[in-house]
C-alpha cells in the first residue's frame, strides 16, 4: 500500500513581536521564534501555524482546513504581507515516491483568495523504503 503524508503550515515572516501577530490573527501559533543571523537575533520573527490534522490525512483535507481557518483572517494576512513574506508551506510525500493529488477548482479558488504564496515541497520516500521501478515483460520474470 502506498501511504502518503502531508504537513501544511502558514508562515508569517515579520518584524513584529510574536504576541502582536497572535493578537492580530486571533489564533495561537504552533511556533513563533526570532530568526537568527550569524548567531544573533536578526530582529525578524517567524510565526507559524500547522494544521492539527494527522499527517496521514489527505492533502485536500489539510488545505481545506487552512482555508476554513484563514479566510476570515485574509485582511490581516494582507497587511502582514506588506511587511514581509506570508506563505502556505505544503509538504507532501509518499512511501513509494510516487503519488498524486487532485484539487477542485473551488479549493484552488479559495486558496488563491488568501494573500499567501503557496510553496509545494515534495519529499522522496524515506530511506527505509526502496521502491522498485520495473516495466515491461521482465517485471514478471524472477
Amino acid at each position: 500500500m502506498n501511504e502518503t503524508w502531508a504537513q501544511v503550515t502558514v508562515r508569517v515572516f515579520t518584524l513584529r513581536p510574536c504576541d502582536e501577530i497572535t493578537q492580530l490573527l486571533g489564533i495561537a501559533p504552533t511556533n513563533c521564534v526570532a530568526e537568527m543571523s550569524h548567531g544573533r537575533e536578526s530582529g525578524r520573527v517567524l510565526w507559524t501555524w500547522d494544521t492539527p490534522l494527522p499527517s496521514i490525512a489527505p492533502l485536500e483535507s489539510h488545505l481545506t482546513h487552512m482555508v476554513q481557518v484563514f479566510t476570515s483572517r485574509k485582511d490581516v494576512l494582507r497587511e502582514l504581507a506588506k511587511e514581509g513574506p506570508v506563505d502556505l508551506f505544503v509538504g507532501f510525500g509518499a512511501d513509494s515516491g510516487q503519488a498524486g493529488v487532485s484539487l477542485t477548482p473551488e479549493l484552488l479558488g479559495d486558496l488563491a483568495s488568501i494573500p499567501w504564496t503557496v510553496h509545494l515541497d515534495l519529499y522522496p520516500p524515506p530511506p527505509s523504503v526502496s521502491p522498485r521501478i520495473v516495466s515491461g515483460p521482465a517485471a514478471t520474470e524472477e
